[in-house]
């Protein structure tokens, strides 16, 4: 049987092990998050072994200027992976930060075959950033599909060395 499910104390520690596999993450600043918004924490089961994690909080906790909720970490185990049950995490995700009142989501990407998941499951890239050591994020606002088409691999690879950045990501956003 499957499903999905809030991660309940006692599936903590298996869900640490699945974030420590496949995301990165500070687990004490992860483990206060969990305490304030639990509805968020989610599990994917297949007879009872925990297979998967979703988890975020609200934006505003790291940066004031956003009134999203952040998916932080999503993950399936392979070979549970790339068969419609991230979708399922994130809906269970979704219904979560709907119930916490928030109407927006949003997540960074930084590429590949995950930009083309969020997009299926409604989320739209609305920024391109770029990390600059010691200086502030570069950030390109994405006002439409065309903008973000033109966004390929050789054109982020431009921006970044353009502003001397050593990472970029897209954020992608859904309204609820």
């Amino acid at each position: 049987m499957e499903y999905c499910r809030g991660i309940e104390k006692a599936d903590y520690d298996s869900f640490l092990e699945i974030i420590h596999e496949y995301l990165f993450g500070d687990d004490d600043f992860i483990a206060r998050m969990y305490e304030k918004y639990p509805e968020v924490y989610g599990g994917y089961f297949i007879d009872g072994l925990m297979v998967g994690v979703c988890y975020g909080w609200p934006r505003s906790e790291q940066a004031t200027d956003d009134d999203s909720f952040t998916l932080d970490g999503i993950a399936l185990i392979e070979p549970h992976n790339k068969c419609g049950r991230g979708s399922k995490l994130l809906a269970f995700f979704e219904k979560g930060v709907k119930e916490l009142g928030f109407c927006r989501a949003s997540v960074g990407s930084a590429g590949g075959y995950v930009e083309k998941y969020y997009m299926k499951n409604g989320y739209r890239p609305i920024e391109f950033k770029v990390i600059i050591e010691e200086k502030p994020t570069y950030v390109l606002k994405i006002n439409s599909m065309d903008e973000y088409n033109r966004l390929n691999e050789k054109e982020r690879e431009r921006i970044i060395e353009e502003v001397g950045g050593c990472h970029s990501f897209i954020v992608f956003d859904k309204v609820l």
